[in-house]
């Protein structure tokens, strides 16, 4: 597995002054690879955490490192398809990349229309990790910038049939600006002994448009002879550009053309012909995103190198955004014991108590089959007040049922996901948790259980609304037009036979982990007879 690599990012503290890295960040390398002591490195684990095994892998250099590190993070995995998170230095090459977090903004006369961040930067401390996808397109997107900057260096003179603009489209709340911040913060620790300086440039098109009406066409163009100079100043410094909204200033040039929308029009001149200057230098990198793919010009959709949809998250997804924003994630520390380290949840905040963990969806899937306790539904005001003030004899509400947190969190996820408003975003999903403890929660402590029962009073509030809406809806459809009891009858026969069909998946769902656990118990037997 030669072809493999792990790689650890070491964050120093932010008051220690350390001219150059590059001696500590050798040492903290060559101590980590050796394969001789054989380490075992989780995905995700902080390596100071846990003294006894830090000073196992560090040896002597484990308490100067200490002294000067704030973390020491397993961050990703790149090699051969590997279900596991454990990786051993037999078989893993190590890479470390150390840094210093930015504390300050760049100066804001620099680009006017946007901001300058210089990276990586404490405001994104930590945000690619909180995002979850369904494919590994953060790994993808590494990777993909990463190869842009490398090969442009070594051929600069056919920079033309590189493109570096990349597109993320998909519906709002789906996390496409945070995706491309998190991108430009890890790629700036990755090629940081590459580029010695890593800039964020974030263009507002939105508030640009609305500030400079009339004269987009000359900010736009002047955004870009900006960047080109910084790149022409530098050849060390990465920029990497993040313009949001991008069809506020790429809209479909046609379309405007049958309108009065000329300054939009004039607009999308300047950015083709901007991207198509600035697009041949080195050390720069465009990220788009946008909501409205079908609205957007066709020559700037044909720059576009490297377009992927970002799509609001799947079933499976939703139950880990959810998990995420609520648990706390249990870890190797001191003497073999396990730890709570949160992972900014509530529950690593204190808002609920106490402290427990939620099984990964697939332990929550075995839990949901063969979860034998009734969950009730609440709505009323009546069952609401129980919720959160206990019953009249002082007992605590809602107490661990069972402490099956998973099967109850994947009830949530199916009660959302039979929701009338189609899909929900992870924006929406991230919220709803703290949302719903602000909006509910009467008593001076919160346990998970009652946690869960305000996302439920929430999202049936939801429900109601959207029904309400809907029988007002259809009330005045039949006022108007008499012959649409037919159609009524129709649209009620075809909801039927979708249920069926989700009810007959959803057996099948279960009879599937059924087997799966029965073939589990059998080849335990066969085990137990061999020995």
């Amino acid at each position: 597995m030669d072809s493999a690599i792990l790689y650890i990012e070491a964050r120093l503290q932010d008051d220690v002054e350390l001219r150059d890295f590059t001696m500590v960040q050798e040492i903290l390398e060559r101590e980590l690879a050796k394969k001789e002591k054989n380490l075992v490195f989780q995905v995700g684990e902080n390596l100071l955490n846990d003294q006894r095994y830090a000073s196992l892998a560090l040896r002597g250099n484990y308490k100067n490192a200490s002294s000067v590190l704030h973390s020491l993070n397993v961050v990703e995995y790149v090699g051969p398809a590997n279900e596991s998170t454990y990786y051993s230095t037999n078989n893993v090459a190590v890479r470390v990349q150390m840094y210093k977090l930015c504390t300050t903004n760049d100066d804001k006369d620099v680009i006017p229309q946007g901001e300058t961040t210089y990276m990586p930067h404490i405001n994104f401390n930590e945000i690619w990790d909180d995002l979850i996808f369904g494919t590994d397109i953060k790994g993808e997107l590494i990777a993909t910038m990463t190869n842009i900057l490398r090969f442009s260096k070594r051929v600069s003179q056919k920079r033309a049939a590189m493109n570096p603009l990349i597109l993320l489209h998909g519906p709002p709340g789906t996390g496409k600006t945070t995706l491309c911040q998190g991108l430009a913060q890890k790629v700036a620790i990755r090629l940081k002994d590459t580029y010695k300086v890593s800039r964020l440039i974030q263009i507002r098109t939105a508030t640009l448009l609305s500030k400079f009406y009339s004269e987009s066409a000359k900010q736009v163009d002047k955004i870009f002879t900006t960047i080109e100079r910084m790149c022409d100043d530098d050849h060390e410094q990465f920029i990497c550009v993040l313009i949001d909204e991008v069809e506020s200033i790429a809209s479909s040039r046609e379309a405007s053309m049958h309108g009065e929308a000329q300054d939009s029009l004039r607009a999308t001149n300047s950015l083709l012909t901007g991207l198509d200057r600035v697009g041949k230098k080195s050390n720069v990198v465009f990220l788009c995103t946008s909501n409205m793919l079908g609205s957007l010009d066709l020559a700037f959709l044909d720059r576009c190198g490297i377009r992927i949809p970002v799509i609001a998250p799947a079933p499976a997804i939703q139950y880990e955004i959810l998990r995420m924003s609520i648990y706390t994630v249990p870890t190797r520390c001191d003497n073999g014991m396990t730890k709570f380290i949160g992972l900014h949840g509530l529950i690593a905040d204190g808002i609920i108590t106490p402290k427990c963990a939620i099984p990964c969806y697939r332990d929550a899937e075995l839990e949901y089959v063969f979860d034998s306790v009734p969950v009730v539904e609440l709505s009323s005001d009546e069952d609401r007040s129980n919720v959160m003030e206990g019953d009249q004899y002082g007992n605590q509400p809602n107490e661990d049922i069972g402490d099956l947190y998973g099967a109850r969190l994947l009830r949530i996820v199916e009660q959302i996901n039979k929701q009338p408003d189609g899909e929900i975003s992870g924006r929406s999903l991230t919220q709803l948790p703290e949302m719903s403890i602000l909006r509910h929660l009467r008593s001076s402590q919160c346990n998970l259980n009652m946690a869960y029962s305000f996302m439920e009073i929430c999202i049936n509030s939801v429900a109601d609304s959207s029904n309400a809406t809907t029988k007002e809806h259809s009330w005045e459809v039949v006022v108007n037009d008499e012959s649409s009891d037919t159609e009524v009858q129709e649209e009620s026969a075809s909801s039927s036979n979708g249920k069926r069909e989700r009810d007959e998946d959803e057996l099948d769902l279960a009879l599937k982990l059924v087997e799966r656990v029965a073939s589990t118990l059998r080849e335990a037997k066969r085990s137990k007879r061999g020995q």
